[in-house]
Protein backbone atom coordinates (compact mmCIF):
# COMPACT_ATOMS: atom_id res chain seq x y z
CA UNK A 1 0.00 0.00 0.00
CA UNK A 2 1.36 3.36 -0.92
CA UNK A 3 2.11 6.44 1.64
CA UNK A 4 -0.53 8.11 -0.61
CA UNK A 5 -3.11 5.41 -0.04
CA UNK A 6 -2.75 4.95 3.71
CA UNK A 7 -3.21 8.66 4.19
CA UNK A 8 -6.20 8.47 2.46
CA UNK A 9 -7.83 5.92 4.57
CA UNK A 10 -6.22 7.13 7.72
CA UNK A 11 -7.86 10.31 7.09
CA UNK A 12 -11.24 8.50 6.09
CA UNK A 13 -10.82 6.41 9.41
CA UNK A 14 -10.62 9.37 11.90
CA UNK A 15 -14.07 11.15 9.67
CA UNK A 16 -15.92 8.33 9.79
CA UNK A 17 -15.19 7.89 14.08
CA UNK A 18 -15.50 11.70 14.10
CA UNK A 19 -18.96 11.26 12.17
CA UNK A 20 -20.28 8.24 14.13
CA UNK A 21 -19.64 9.30 17.84
CA UNK A 22 -21.49 12.70 16.74
CA UNK A 23 -24.48 10.37 15.32
CA UNK A 24 -24.40 7.44 18.09
CA UNK A 25 -23.96 10.01 21.13
CA UNK A 26 -20.49 7.65 21.99
CA UNK A 27 -17.99 5.64 21.19
CA UNK A 28 -16.94 2.30 21.45
CA UNK A 29 -13.50 1.33 22.29
CA UNK A 30 -12.39 -0.65 19.58
CA UNK A 31 -8.88 -1.74 18.04
CA UNK A 32 -8.42 -1.10 14.15
CA UNK A 33 -6.17 -3.43 11.52
CA UNK A 34 -5.27 -1.55 8.62
CA UNK A 35 -3.93 -4.12 6.12
CA UNK A 36 -3.39 -5.95 2.39
CA UNK A 37 -5.49 -9.27 1.85
CA UNK A 38 -2.51 -12.10 1.25
CA UNK A 39 -5.53 -13.02 -1.43
CA UNK A 40 -3.28 -10.66 -4.05
CA UNK A 41 -6.51 -11.09 -6.52
CA UNK A 42 -8.45 -8.26 -3.38
CA UNK A 43 -6.17 -4.80 -4.23
CA UNK A 44 -8.54 -2.92 -2.29
CA UNK A 45 -7.27 -2.05 1.18
CA UNK A 46 -8.67 -4.16 4.37
CA UNK A 47 -9.99 -2.63 7.34
CA UNK A 48 -10.48 -5.06 10.12
CA UNK A 49 -12.36 -3.59 13.62
CA UNK A 50 -12.05 -4.92 16.73
CA UNK A 51 -14.14 -3.92 19.41
CA UNK A 52 -12.85 -4.19 23.27
CA UNK A 53 -15.30 -5.84 25.01
CA UNK A 54 -16.35 -4.01 28.03
CA UNK A 55 -15.12 -6.50 30.55
CA UNK A 56 -12.01 -5.76 29.53
CA UNK A 57 -11.98 -2.10 29.70
CA UNK A 58 -12.73 -2.09 33.58
CA UNK A 59 -10.00 -1.82 34.91
CA UNK A 60 -5.69 -1.90 35.10
CA UNK A 61 -5.55 -5.88 34.95
CA UNK A 62 -8.50 -6.34 32.34
CA UNK A 63 -7.03 -4.11 30.22
CA UNK A 64 -3.91 -5.57 31.00
CA UNK A 65 -5.27 -8.62 30.41
CA UNK A 66 -6.80 -8.18 26.85
CA UNK A 67 -3.36 -6.08 25.57
CA UNK A 68 -1.06 -9.44 26.71
CA UNK A 69 -3.64 -12.46 26.51
CA UNK A 70 -6.22 -11.35 24.11
CA UNK A 71 -4.53 -9.61 20.64
CA UNK A 72 -1.36 -11.41 20.66
CA UNK A 73 -4.22 -14.48 19.24
CA UNK A 74 -6.18 -11.88 17.50
CA UNK A 75 -2.79 -11.17 15.34
CA UNK A 76 -2.21 -14.67 14.43
CA UNK A 77 -5.26 -15.07 13.13
CA UNK A 78 -5.04 -12.00 10.97
CA UNK A 79 -2.20 -12.45 9.70
CA UNK A 80 -3.10 -15.78 8.13
CA UNK A 81 -5.25 -13.22 6.00
CA UNK A 82 -3.60 -10.00 5.84
CA UNK A 83 -0.62 -8.08 5.94
CA UNK A 84 -0.62 -5.13 8.29
CA UNK A 85 -0.05 -1.77 7.34
CA UNK A 86 -1.11 0.23 10.08
CA UNK A 87 -3.19 -0.09 13.98
CA UNK A 88 -5.07 2.53 15.61
CA UNK A 89 -7.54 2.69 18.57
CA UNK A 90 -9.73 4.68 19.57
CA UNK A 91 -11.60 5.28 22.93
CA UNK A 92 -13.13 8.30 25.11
CA UNK A 93 -11.30 8.75 28.16
CA UNK A 94 -10.89 11.46 30.94
CA UNK A 95 -7.44 13.67 30.38
CA UNK A 96 -5.95 15.39 32.69
CA UNK A 97 -4.10 18.66 30.82
CA UNK A 98 -1.05 20.47 31.92
CA UNK A 99 2.27 21.13 31.28
CA UNK A 100 4.75 18.54 29.89
CA UNK A 101 6.55 17.05 32.56
CA UNK A 102 8.59 13.52 32.17
CA UNK A 103 8.48 10.83 34.80
CA UNK A 104 4.83 11.41 36.74
CA UNK A 105 3.73 9.17 39.02
CA UNK A 106 0.18 8.32 39.23
CA UNK A 107 -0.40 10.83 42.13
CA UNK A 108 1.16 13.61 40.56
CA UNK A 109 -0.98 13.10 37.36
CA UNK A 110 -4.08 13.46 39.24
CA UNK A 111 -2.95 16.68 40.45
CA UNK A 112 -2.70 17.97 37.16
CA UNK A 113 -5.05 20.70 36.83
CA UNK A 114 -7.87 20.17 34.51
CA UNK A 115 -9.59 16.88 34.12
CA UNK A 116 -11.70 16.55 30.28
CA UNK A 117 -13.87 14.68 28.26
CA UNK A 118 -11.55 13.66 25.02
CA UNK A 119 -11.78 10.89 21.97
CA UNK A 120 -8.64 9.37 21.87
CA UNK A 121 -7.33 8.16 18.36
CA UNK A 122 -4.06 6.63 17.78
CA UNK A 123 -2.50 5.07 14.68
CA UNK A 124 0.82 3.11 14.55
CA UNK A 125 2.71 2.45 11.27
CA UNK A 126 6.04 0.81 10.97
CA UNK A 127 7.19 4.33 10.45
CA UNK A 128 5.02 6.43 12.07
CA UNK A 129 3.23 7.04 15.47
CA UNK A 130 0.95 9.52 16.31
CA UNK A 131 -2.23 10.47 18.49
CA UNK A 132 -5.37 12.59 17.93
CA UNK A 133 -7.15 14.40 20.83
CA UNK A 134 -10.80 15.63 20.49
CA UNK A 135 -12.70 17.70 23.21
CA UNK A 136 -16.01 16.38 23.55
CA UNK A 137 -18.72 18.83 23.89
CA UNK A 138 -22.12 17.55 24.95
CA UNK A 139 -24.55 19.95 24.04
CA UNK A 140 -27.48 18.15 26.30
CA UNK A 141 -29.72 15.09 24.37
CA UNK A 142 -31.51 14.46 21.10
CA UNK A 143 -33.83 11.41 19.77
CA UNK A 144 -32.37 9.85 16.51
CA UNK A 145 -34.22 8.71 13.58
CA UNK A 146 -34.49 5.02 15.01
CA UNK A 147 -36.00 6.72 18.71
CA UNK A 148 -33.17 6.40 20.89
CA UNK A 149 -32.45 8.66 23.02
CA UNK A 150 -28.47 10.00 22.98
CA UNK A 151 -25.78 12.26 23.55
CA UNK A 152 -25.65 15.59 21.26
CA UNK A 153 -21.58 16.27 20.74
CA UNK A 154 -19.39 17.94 18.82
CA UNK A 155 -15.51 17.20 18.93
CA UNK A 156 -13.12 19.70 18.62
CA UNK A 157 -9.76 18.65 17.73
CA UNK A 158 -7.75 19.63 21.35
CA UNK A 159 -4.63 22.32 21.48
CA UNK A 160 -3.12 19.87 22.77
CA UNK A 161 -3.19 17.29 20.02
CA UNK A 162 0.09 17.63 18.15
CA UNK A 163 0.37 14.13 16.73
CA UNK A 164 3.01 12.83 19.00
CA UNK A 165 2.01 9.63 20.31
CA UNK A 166 -0.25 9.67 23.20
CA UNK A 167 1.35 6.41 25.70
CA UNK A 168 -0.63 4.18 27.13
CA UNK A 169 -1.17 0.29 27.59
CA UNK A 170 -2.84 0.11 23.80
CA UNK A 171 0.15 2.34 22.28
CA UNK A 172 3.02 0.02 20.54
CA UNK A 173 -0.01 -2.57 19.21
CA UNK A 174 1.65 -2.20 15.56
CA UNK A 175 5.11 -3.59 16.87
CA UNK A 176 3.37 -6.51 18.55
CA UNK A 177 1.04 -7.59 15.31
CA UNK A 178 4.47 -7.23 13.32
CA UNK A 179 6.38 -9.65 15.67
Amino acid sequence: MTKEKFQTIKEEYINHLKHYMCEAGSLFPHITVFAEDLDVTNEKPCIVHIPIPPEYMKNDDTKDDFVNNIIPDLFVELKKKFTPVGIAWAAEAWARIGKKADNLNMDQIKKLPIKKEVVIITIETIDTSESFIYNIKRNGKQVTKDGDFIDNINLELAEESNGNLVGGRFSGLFELFKN
